[in-house]
């Protein structure tokens, strides 16, 4: 600790389901909890980061791979953002060049988390919207908007009331597929460590039909599981 000039203190969080308790191992000051200050997640890009009372952090590391391949596949293109949390993916879609973002979450606070996000990225110049929905009970406004090119879906694998799996991961697909261009592209993200890529890719033919184009994107290197077959999956889908 007392090599690392630029670190001010170390937190340890363990997080135990559905319980976590977060231990401050080595501070040079007194700290409150939590934390808030802009974390760096690219060059030229940051996003709010609370640490030390919360589970959720503003910021999710483990999809790295996700927010650069958004980053490299959005130019000139109109995106939709479900499940949108913190905007992390919107600001690499419009720092990609999107020419237009939708973000949805049915959470009021992270959206307004999501809009500081972007506003402090200079990224808020009518190229982006918020919206609250209830996702899986959305379908006229998936029919009414205009086509997306590409859909970011990134659901919880399960919270009570909310998202209850597998059959509400179809729901949404099903959803989705009303926005989505004749050309476009889903990119289906699932943090479920049930589920190995396999099965994952397996369940999607499954719906898509062999037709459909899959695209299995690799983990960030830096990312390592106790098992990294049923780590975080992240697949691009052309129906």
């Amino acid at each position: 600790f007392d090599a690392l000039d630029t670190v001010e203190a170390i937190l340890i969080q363990s997080r135990e389901w559905p319980d976590f308790v977060t231990s401050v191992f080595a501070s040079r000051n007194p700290l409150e909890l939590p934390l808030i200050f802009p974390g760096m997640i690219d060059d030229g890009l940051h996003c709010e980061i609370k640490l030390g009372k919360n589970r959720n952090t503003g910021v999710f590391l483990d999809m790295r791979a996700g927010w650069f391949w958004v980053k490299a596949h959005s130019h000139n293109k109109r995106v939709l953002n479900l499940f949108s949390y913190t905007g992390v993916f919107s600001l690499f879609a419009l720092h990609g060049g999107a020419r237009r973002v939708d973000n949805v979450d049915m959470a009021a606070n992270v959206l307004k988390i999501a809009q500081k996000n972007h506003q402090s990225n200079q990224l808020h110049d009518g190229c982006s919207a918020f919206y609250k929905r209830d996702i899986l009970k959305a379908q006229r406004w998936f029919e009414s908007r205009e086509p997306y090119d590409l859909i970011i879906l990134d659901p919880p694998p399960y919270q009570k009331k909310a998202f209850q799996g597998w059959k509400d991961y179809l729901k949404l697909l099903d959803h989705s597929r009303h926005a989505l261009a004749e050309d476009g592209t889903m990119l289906c993200c699932l943090n479920n460590p049930q589920i190995s890529i396999d099965e994952f890719k397996h369940d999607l033919s499954q719906h898509f039909g062999d037709h459909a184009d899959l695209e299995v994107i690799e983990r960030a290197p830096e990312i390592e599981e106790l098992d990294n077959s049923k780590g975080l999956k992240l697949i691009a889908v052309r129906p």
